[in-house]
C-alpha cells in the first residue's frame, strides 16, 4: 500500500481520536517486514509521526468494538485498503497483493 493510502487512513483516525467530544477509541497494532509486532495503543499521533516506516509496514489491526465497528468500516470502505475482517479485527495488508479490498 502507498504513503498516500496510509496517510488517509492515519488523518482518519486522528482526527477522530482529537475531537474533543470523541464517542470511542480506536486501537491499533502493526507489524513490520522484520516480523515485531507492536502493542495495542489508540494513539494514532505515533502511527503517524513515523511515516518513513510505513513502508515497511506489513499489516495494521484495528479492534472493533460495538461502539467503534461502523466508523472504522466505513472509513477503511471509503479509503478502499487492501484487507479483511475477521471476528473483532480489521487488518490492513501493506504488501500482500492476494486479497480483497475493504
Amino acid at each position: 500500500m502507498n504513503n498516500t493510502k496510509w496517510n488517509e487512513l492515519f488523518l482518519a483516525f486522528y482526527e477522530n481520536g482529537v475531537k474533543r467530544d470523541k464517542r470511542f477509541d480506536v486501537f491499533y497494532r502493526t507489524q513490520d517486514v522484520n516480523g515485531d509486532i507492536s502493542c495495542w495503543s489508540n494513539e494514532w499521533e505515533l502511527f503517524g509521526s513515523a511515516f518513513s516506516w510505513w513502508k515497511d509496514l506489513v499489516w495494521l489491526q484495528i479492534q472493533l468494538s460495538d461502539e467503534n465497528k461502523q466508523f472504522v468500516v466505513d472509513t477503511l470502505k471509503r479509503i478502499h485498503v487492501p484487507g479483511e475482517i475477521q471476528g473483532n479485527i480489521a487488518t490492513v495488508y501493506g504488501y500482500r497483493q492476494d486479497c480483497a479490498y475493504i
